[in-house]
């Protein structure tokens, strides 16, 4: 099973792909390539969330990393007047 650092990563990379993207919506292809990027398939998150799902507040722990890291990406992405409005 990958760790919670690979799962983030991965996931962070491919939800800021996918709000780049028209419609936020990715094609499989580019999905494909986020995760090779990561030494990764799609069935690795699947997995990770199979095994790791069940404890709530590690989840918990896990979806408010991702939030933080992808709210700071929006943020550093922002024109400096704009950040922090």
């Amino acid at each position: 099973m990958i760790s919670r650092e690979a799962f983030i990563g991965a996931y962070v990379d491919l939800r800021v792909g996918a709000l780049r993207s028209p419609g936020e919506e990715m094609p499989l292809e580019e999905r494909d390539r986020i995760l090779a990027g990561h030494g990764l398939v799609d069935q690795d998150l699947l997995d990770f969330v199979d095994v790791r799902g069940r404890d709530v507040q590690f989840m918990r722990r896990v979806w408010e990393e991702i939030d933080s890291i992808i709210t700071e990406k929006r943020e550093f992405s922002r024109d400096p007047g704009q950040r922090g409005t």
